[in-house]
């Protein structure tokens, strides 16, 4: 079986410090979701959601292309993994905290 692994090669867990956690809560997984690199996008879709591999295929092609922004598809990411543990309502929800939390400090950093 294929294991979530980090930038460096080491599979993500507890001793890493980037694991996510049953017990996180809705914010938290969002935005550790948030905080992957890039290159894990496209395992974070084969193995922590439900999208059809032929999807992610596809998805795996934009990104490679530079069709689509990856902070896009991190997003994407991050409401399908809480949405798996939290349901649709708390996934809806931190992506709106998570949207307005750093759009206001992008915001403030202009000024």
């Amino acid at each position: 079986m294929k294991l979530l692994e980090d930038n460096t090669g080491k599979k993500m867990g507890k001793t890493e410090g980037n694991m996510l956690a049953l017990s996180d809560t809705p914010d938290e997984m969002y935005g550790k979701v948030m905080s992957w690199t890039d290159e894990l996008i496209i395992s974070g879709f084969e193995l922590c959601t439900n999208i059809p591999t032929e999807e992610i295929k596809k998805i795996s092609e934009e990104l490679k292309s530079n069709k689509i922004n990856p902070r896009d598809l991190k997003m994407r990411l991050a409401k399908e993994v809480v949405t798996i543990f939290c349901g649709e309502r708390k996934a809806t929800q931190a992506e709106e905290n998570w949207e307005k939390t750093f759009s206001k400090k992008r915001n403030s950093e202009r000024y």
